[in-house]
């Protein structure tokens, strides 16, 4: 394995919103599991098909688990994020192209960060609505709209990363 040079590459504007705005959603995820847990019945469901339908239930601790996975990650991808030089790069990293590779590699974990947090909130609140609202037809479009942020995000920065090569 070669060794990549270690810089350190300052934070954009874009980059401190997109830290910003993931802590926010975190933040706000665990204040809406403290105040809608206590309005969940004992069992809820915990897993859903490629439809959107229920097909897994488990008592409503499992509703705090979700809050705490979004934040492991939350906490993984800041740790990684301060160690851009262990990435692994669809591109040969030089010491000319490694600040912006470098750049867009710690944008796209940034980036990762808040679709990762959003999903596990979004996952939440369509929990909520399932215990809730037993007749609750939105969860496919939740998703949907998962796989969408997820990929695009993936998919756009893996084309930055290729232009700078």
């Amino acid at each position: 394995m070669t060794q990549q040079p270690k810089i350190q590459v300052p934070p954009t504007t874009a980059d401190r919103l997109f830290e910003g705005l993931a802590l926010l959603i975190l933040l706000c995820s665990w204040i809406y599991a403290f105040v809608m847990y206590p309005k969940l019945p004992e069992t809820i469901a915990i897993h859903f098909d490629g439809q959107g339908n229920p097909d897994g239930y488990g008592g409503k601790v499992f509703f705090l688990v979700e809050t705490a996975v979004g934040t492991a990650l939350y906490v993984l991808l800041t740790f990684l994020g301060r160690h851009p030089e262990w990435f692994n790069y669809p591109v040969k990293v030089t010491t000319d192209n490694a600040p912006q590779l470098f750049g867009w590699a710690l944008q796209m974990m940034r980036s990762l960060k808040v679709v990762l947090v959003g999903i596990f909130a979004a996952i939440q609140w369509q929990t909520v609505q399932v215990a809730i609202h037993p007749d609750f037809s939105g969860t496919s479009y939740v998703i949907g709209g998962i796989l969408v942020a997820l990929f695009g995000t993936i998919f756009y920065y893996l084309i930055q990363l290729f232009k700078y090569s």
